[in-house]
C-alpha cells in the first residue's frame, strides 16, 4: 500500500488550485496503480470539491478508473448517477435544495465527453436511513417505473411496500427485500436487469447509523465488487471519505479493512492518502455547526508525529 500527504494550504481554493494545474497529476503519479484510491477529508472543506474533482478527472484519464464511492447510501448514489444521465436538475433538489452539486455538475459535464464505457458512476456503501427514507423511496420508484416489472411478481410487491411504507417499518420492508433477493436470486437478476446490483446494495446496507459502521461498508463493497467483477472487469475505485474512516491508526476503519481483511478484494492494493488542512475555508454551516471546525487532520501510523 502506498501512502501520500496531501497539502492544501489556500485561503481561497479554487484560487489555489487553478495555480497548481499538475499537483494531482504528480500525485497520482507518486501513488501509481492500485485497485483503490482513498483520500481522507474533514466534512464540509470547500477545497474538499476542488480535491475530489482533479483526482477523479486525472485516475480516470491516466488508468480508467470509473467508480467513486459516496459515503452516503446507495439510494443517494443512484439518484446522482439518474442525474448524470438526465441532466434532470429535479434530481439534485430532491437530495438537497440548498446544496450547489459543483463536484457532481462537473463530473456530469466530464462525462459528457466520454464514451460509455468510460464514464464515472457512483456507489453509496454507506447506512440508508436519511430523512426517514426519502431517498430511498424515490430510487425504488424510479426502479420499479424504468424496469417495467410485471405487478404479478412478488418483487414488485417488495418494492411497492418500501414505496409505500411509513417510516416505522421501512426497516423490516428493506428486510423482507433482502432476504427475497438471496432466496431468488436469480430470478431478481432476471427482472430487474441492470438495476439489480442497485436493488441489492440499498437492501443489504446497514439501516441506521452508527460511528462504527465500517463493517458493514466492507461488506457491501464485497457485494458492489463481486457484482463489478462478473464480466471479467477488474474495477478500480476512488472514494473521499471522513478522516475516522481514513486515518490509519483506526484498525477498525475501512480503510484497514480494504488493506488487511483477508477476504478483501483489494487486498494490499489500497493508496490512502491524507490531507493536512491550512487556512482552508470551511462552509458556513459547518463553522456554525463546529465552531472549532478549522482544526487540521492527522496521518498515518508509519509517522513519528501526527500532522496537526
Amino acid at each position: 500500500m502506498r501512502h501520500f500527504l496531501f497539502v492544501v494550504s489556500l485561503l481561497i481554493a479554487s484560487v489555489f488550485c487553478q495555480a497548481q494545474n499538475s499537483w494531482h497529476e504528480k500525485m497520482i503519479d507518486s501513488l501509481g496503480k492500485v485497485e483503490f484510491y482513498l483520500i481522507a477529508q474533514l466534512h464540509n472543506n470547500q477545497a474538499n470539491t476542488i480535491i475530489e474533482k482533479e483526482l477523479l478527472f486525472s485516475l480516470n484519464k491516466k488508468y480508467g478508473l470509473q467508480y467513486d464511492i459516496l459515503e452516503y447510501g446507495h439510494s443517494v448514489a443512484f439518484l446522482v448517477n439518474q442525474y448524470l444521465v438526465t441532466g434532470q436538475d429535479s434530481l439534485l433538489k430532491f437530495i438537497d435544495p440548498k446544496a450547489s452539486f459543483q463536484f457532481i455538475r462537473a463530473v456530469k459535464a466530464y462525462n459528457d465527453s466520454l464514451t460509455h464505457q468510460k464514464k464515472i458512476r457512483f456507489y453509496g456503501l454507506d447506512f440508508e436511513n436519511r430523512l426517514q427514507g426519502r431517498f430511498i423511496k424515490k430510487t425504488m420508484t424510479i426502479i420499479l417505473k424504468q424496469s417495467n416489472l410485471p405487478a404479478k411478481e412478488n418483487l414488485f410487491t417488495f418494492l411497492q411496500d418500501i414505496i409505500v411504507s411509513d417510516p416505522g417499518n421501512l426497516a423490516m420492508n428493506l428486510k423482507r427485500l433482502r432476504n427475497y433477493l438471496s432466496q431468488h436470486e436469480q430470478d431478481s437478476r432476471t427482472l430487474l436487469g441492470d438495476y439489480f446490483t442497485d436493488v441489492l446494495l440499498i437492501a443489504n446496507a446497514q439501516y441506521d447509523f452508527t460511528p462504527d459502521r465500517d463493517d458493514a461498508m466492507l461488506e457491501n463493497f464485497k457485494r458492489l465488487h463481486k457484482e463489478l467483477t462478473k464480466n471479467g472487469e477488474r474495477p478500480l475505485f476512488f472514494a473521499s471519505f471522513g478522516t475516522g474512516h481514513v486515518n490509519l491508526r483506526n484498525s477498525n476503519g475501512i480503510a484497514m479493512k480494504l488493506l488487511e481483511d483477508e477476504d478483501s478484494p483489494v487486498k494490499n492494493s489500497v493508496a490512502v492518502t491524507g490531507t493536512h488542512y491550512f487556512n482552508c475555508l470551511f462552509t458556513k454551516q459547518a463553522v456554525k455547526n463546529h465552531p472549532m471546525a478549522a482544526w487540521t487532520f492527522y496521518v498515518r501510523k508509519q509517522f513519528p508525529k501526527p500532522c496537526l
